[in-house]
């Protein structure tokens, strides 16, 4: 009995405190409308998880540092199996998202970064050339501005950068 009386002095209370103030039901709806805008969940862009690439979609990246991120990437690929993955763009993008003899997993499957027939995509499409030597050494040959290998643009990057193995 108690708390029904309770409850129904506070419902008279809070209708006299917006009584007394006046408001319109549109400028209630007005006031709904702005609190929603305020309070409502703005959509963000999708978070990757850690890895190797994520460097690589930063926008601006010189050829140097985009050549050295696949190079560290090619390199741990290298120490885990052994052997660097090769074929196409989408068989080495199989081998590093777990498609190679341990099943590890260096990128994950359909990471932004991993192109059809490239790195990246559309007019930011890199293209590199993994040139394998010996025990673990391997360049990594970016194509240049012309987009085109083995000509005079090209940056060739050599791995590991030190002379013994990885």
């Amino acid at each position: 009995m108690v708390f029904a009386a309770l409850l129904i002095l506070c419902t008279l209370l809070l209708f006299w405190s917006r009584s007394d103030k006046g408001l319109s039901s549109e400028q209630v709806e007005e006031d709904l409308k702005e609190t929603a805008k305020e309070t409502s969940v703005k959509p963000s862009k999708p978070q990757l998880p850690p890895g190797p690439l994520n460097a690589l979609m930063t926008p601006g990246l010189s050829p140097a540092r985009q050549t050295e991120i696949i190079g560290n990437l090619y390199l741990d690929y290298w120490i885990g199996n052994r052997s660097l993955p090769t074929g196409t763009m989408e068989e080495m993008a199989a081998a590093l998202a777990g498609d190679n003899k341990r099943g590890a997993v260096y990128v994950p499957r359909n990471h932004p970064a991993l192109g059809e027939d490239a790195f990246l995509a559309g007019e930011d499409q890199l293209r590199v050339h993994i040139r394998s030597s010996r025990e673990g050494r391997f360049e990594v040959i970016h194509s240049g501005e012309d987009k085109l290998f083995f000509t005079d643009d090209d940056l060739v990057r050599p791995f590991p950068l030190n002379s013994g193995n990885p």
